[in-house]
């Protein structure tokens, strides 16, 4: 549904990247779960809405 964009530096192992990776899953979950909660995300027919527009396969991606 949400997907963040993390940068990727030359010198990063996995672990850094994962850190930076997971550090931005825990600011978007609770995100989508509000948008749930606040029926601004619904699914219907096996598509995701977003505020009335229908997401693309990828979701929305963000830049925060």
């Amino acid at each position: 549904i949400l997907q963040a964009k993390v940068p990727v530096f030359e010198d990063d192992n996995a672990s850094v990247l994962a850190a930076r990776v997971q550090a931005q899953e825990h600011r978007i979950y609770p995100m989508v779960a509000k948008w749930l909660v606040d029926e601004r995300l619904i699914m219907k027919d096996g598509k995701a809405y977003l505020d009335g527009a229908e997401l693309g396969a990828h979701g929305y991606a963000s830049d925060e």
